[in-house]
């Protein structure tokens, strides 16, 4: 799936009830590990094969009549009922072997009591007749709609839960786990045409009716089923894949949109080929793409993807990410998919990362390297605006589980993972964890454990560092020492920092880079351990620059950027968020730019009258030749008016009269206020503006606030007054809190300490934290001052 704008539609529509349809071979998997905590009823009972007969014969009305016979087997001994989700439509009846069975239809959940009690592979069929209109999700995507001369289904809800919405159009085990073939049989009027997973088996006309019969040989979840009709028409040609000389493609679309249907999809098939070769085989019936009216984002429907008409008109190069993002879930997220909505990322994060592979095998390493920067500097500016916090990846709340959490910030992830594995032992290792789990629901442990097996690697550090852990590290050249010696040997002091987490990371591999006078080159790969690490290094010429992540193969919170300056001119330097104008070369320079998304240092003066910048800092370096002027214009946003821009000193700025820009030369010297002139930008209270140094000089740069109040007060202050409520804690749970300073920033921890989701909290005095995706158990809340004092209260979890 890939949404556009919050709060994107998905649709579903009914067919009417006729008995009947093949039934399939059943390739199920016997190994449901872990699923009776999420659905027991996948671990009692095996839904093999459904056969969905819907009516929508009397289109206008928008009602669907169905007849669903489910075929399913025992698992467990002593099976007496089964409990099947149908949402906001009508139960008819229910029959078992011909006869009605007894039922209780409550709000979601159809009870069925079966005439005789099951034992472990005793296998059985049931069929339920119903009928209603079929709704949509709260939020606007998800559900079942009409619109105009279209019907069709978007297969999950933002905001209901589960998320899963097989349930609005067929009865179900709505969840991540079960896997059942289908058969889909759809009656409508004569002039428009019912498009399913899987093959066409058969069409007829009879009366002025069409009635088609679509056969799914793959087992799927019930999010992936779908159907949509209208007064379709249908491209098809073949594409030779790994396991079908002639594979069908088949795009659907509206009278008069086939043709730019066909400019916009020229990247299917080399795009096709690339996954095919990267992840393993296809391994269904036909690739399929079909047309509908839903203009904020598309859904990746088993070989039926619903795909927005509006982007048509846009051309192969406004839609290649989209459908190179659909395609790629039929690897990740419908072949191997995410067995709780909390570890989504396993299904969008890697369809995400394909869009930027589509970019690198397509059309350069360089489009690609230019588009994870501008995804990475995103990310680590606003992801946790737009969600409401910093969240790990492989237990975001229900709220969030179609967030920057599990789109962008995984596809920033998986960069990372790629480079500690190396391209080899990376597409290797993603290729074994598909192979192994074709057809199976996973979690992040499954993908650490496949990517071991394949490569022999150890990725315990990466998934406890980067999937378990909300946020990013962040390391950085401390100072360099020239070692006393023959040889010219340099000893380099690293540090680490952190954004979004109070957690060390382990084993992190980088490259160093070391230039000399002349610009020469050296490089040298290095593992990085705890808050300060260090390493010696043998050089053929003494060091002028010493820093790490040239190439950014790792994501960490460094965002830079770096560049031979030979002429005059002004220049946005966009991810390093500085703007350096050349006023004067004579001779070539080199200069790298690192804007730091961490605090800076602190200032080492006591009782200074300014507080420094919990959110952000400048390194400016390079190497200089005479003749060489420029300068630097530094901007300030402490706006928090949108989710697109601004919250870079959001935590910083209250009075725009008060910032300052401070200046060091390196760790070792302390802070002062640089001489520069400070542009009010719009209005002198927006908390907006910009610092220009005539001189730009090397060294650290941060803004800072004055605040007398820190050489009067007792940094320390009264003991913080705090609450919890309620206590025990459900969905949600409320700290408030009266603190002599405000708080920055509320974590969520377990008992042992582990960070469990932090959430910036800036100008507030209280926060409403979602805990129903956690365990029962007892959890703390840590408020943490901008002076960094913490005050910690214990909740419990039901």
């Amino acid at each position: 799936m890939r949404f556009f704008i919050i709060g994107f539609l998905f649709f579903s529509f009914g067919l009417k009830a006729q008995t009947g349809g093949c039934k399939s071979g059943h390739f199920h998997k016997t190994s449901r590990a872990n699923s009776a905590a999420l659905d027991p009823r996948s671990d009692t009972i095996d839904i093999r094969h459904f056969t969905i007969n819907l009516d929508m014969s009397n289109f206008p009305l928008q009602v669907i009549y169905g007849v669903c016979e489910v075929d399913f087997a025992a698992l467990m001994n002593d099976v007496s009922t089964i409990t099947l989700d149908l949402k906001a439509l009508t139960v008819d009846s229910v029959t078992i072997d011909g006869n009605l069975a007894n039922y209780s239809h409550v709000e979601e959940k159809i009870n069925i009591q079966l005439p005789a009690t099951l034992q472990a592979g005793d296998e059985e069929s049931l069929i339920v007749h119903y009928h209603g209109t079929p709704v949509e999700d709260v939020s606007g995507f998800g559900g079942f709609t009409y619109s105009g001369n279209y019907a069709f289904n978007i297969g999950v809800a933002f905001q209901d839960d589960p998320h899963n919405y097989g349930r609005v159009w067929f009865p179900c085990f709505d969840n991540f786990v079960e896997r059942s073939t289908y058969t889909v049989i759809v009656k409508t009027p004569s002039n428009v045409k019912g498009y399913c997973g899987g093959l066409l088996m058969n069409e007829e006309v009879v009366d002025n009716f069409r009635t088609c019969t679509w056969q799914l040989n793959q087992e799927i979840p019930s999010y992936l089923a779908s159907v949509a009709v209208s007064n379709y028409r249908e491209v098809n040609y073949t594409f030779e894949s790994i396991l079908n000389p002639a594979l069908n493609v088949k795009l659907v679309a509206a009278a008069g949109d086939t043709t730019p249907m066909k400019s916009a999809f020229v990247s299917l098939e080399p795009i096709f080929h690339r996954f095919e070769s990267n992840w393993g085989p296809y391994r269904w019936d036909r690739i399929g793409y079909v047309s509908i009216p839903f203009n904020a984002g598309a859904m990746e429907h088993a070989t039926n993807i619903g795909y927005p008409r509006a982007l048509l008109s846009s051309g192969a190069a406004g839609n290649q990410h989209v459908m190179a993002h659909e395609l790629s879930h039929h690897w990740f997220g419908d072949l191997a998919t995410c067995r709780t909505a909390s570890e989504m990322w396993l299904n969008e994060g890697f369809a995400t990362y394909n869009e930027y592979l589509f970019d690198e095998w397509l059309i350069s390493r360089a489009e690609y390297d230019k588009n994870i920067r501008s995804n990475h500097r995103a990310q680590l500016q606003l992801a946790h605006v737009v969600d409401n916090g910093y969240w790990p990846l492989s237990n975001v709340p229900h709220e969030f589980t179609y967030s920057n959490h599990t789109y962008p910030v995984p596809a920033d992830k998986i960069h990372t993972l790629r480079s500690y594995m190396g391209d080899s032992a990376f597409f290797h290792g993603i290729k074994h964890y598909l192979d192994i789990h074709t057809f199976d629901d996973v979690t992040s442990s499954d993908l650490r454990d496949a990517l071991e097996e394949s490569s022999g690697l150890d990725l315990h550090d990466f998934f406890i560092d980067w999937v378990d852990t909300p946020g990013w590290p962040q390391f950085s050249v401390d100072s360099v020492q020239l070692m006393p010696s023959g040889n010219i040997i340099v000893k380099v002091y690293f540090r680490q920092k952190s954004r979004g987490n109070e957690h060390t990371f382990h084993n992190v591999p980088f490259e160093v880079s070391f230039r000399g006078s002349d610009f020469q080159l050296e490089t040298r790969q290095i593992v990085l351990n705890g808050p300060i690490d260090s390493a010696f290094f043998t050089l053929p010429f003494e060091p002028v620059v010493t820093y790490i992540n040239r190439n950014e193969k790792i994501s960490h919170a460094v965002t830079a950027e770096e560049r031979f300056i030979k002429s005059t001119g002004n220049v946005s330097w966009a991810n390093a968020l500085i703007e350096i104008n050349t006023a004067s070369v004579s001779d070539s320079v080199f200069l790298r730019v690192e804007h730091n998304w961490v605090n800076a240092d602190s200032i080492k003066q006591p009782f200074s009258l300014y507080r420094i910048s919990p959110e952000r800092y400048w390194k400016v370096d390079g190497i200089l030749k005479p003749g060489f002027k420029a300068s630097g214009r530094f901007v300030f946003n402490g706006k928090t008016n949108s989710t697109s821009g601004g919250w870079l000193d959001n935590q910083l700025v209250t009075d725009e009269s008060n910032v300052y820009l401070l200046f060091r030369t390196n760790t070792g010297s302390d802070w002062q206020v640089v001489n520069a002139t400070k542009n009010a930008v719009g209005s002198p209270t927006d908390k907006y503006g910009n610092f220009l140094v005539d001189s730009l000089m090397l060294g650290e740069y941060a803004f800072g606030s004055l605040d007398s109040s820190l050489s009067i007060k007792d940094i320390a202050g009264p003991k913080a007054l705090m609450k919890v409520y309620p206590n025990p804690a459900q969905d949600f749970v409320t700290i408030e809190w009266n603190l002599e300073t405000a708080v920055a920033t509320v974590e969520l921890t377990d008992l042992n300490g582990k960070l469990l989701g932090l959430i910036p909290v800036t100008g507030k005095t209280d926060c409403k934290v979602p805990v129903s995706h956690l365990p029962a158990g007892q959890y703390f809340l840590t408020t943490t001052d901008k002076r960094g004092k913490k005050s910690s209260i214990p909740f419990v979890h039901d």
